[in-house]
């Protein structure tokens, strides 16, 4: 869970500038199956991890993310 947790970190403080414009992050994380991963997991799985974004405003901040 540390890779998962460290991505997370990174993520939440490149977006640190745009999270006042209302910006929603989600991590949505899956098996190998495509299954939604809701339980802890044994060191070495492999997972696929969606990052999701999107604006709750009318000023839609999503066009200035240059990278995640």
């Amino acid at each position: 869970m540390r890779p998962t947790k460290t991505i997370a970190l990174l993520l939440l403080l490149s977006l640190g500038s745009i999270a006042r414009a209302n910006v929603v992050l989600t991590l949505e994380v899956r098996d190998a199956l495509g299954q939604l991963v809701n339980n802890p997991v044994a060191p070495g799985t492999d997972l696929i991890v969606d990052v999701l974004l999107a604006v709750d405003a009318a000023d839609d901040p999503l066009v200035d993310v240059r990278a995640v």
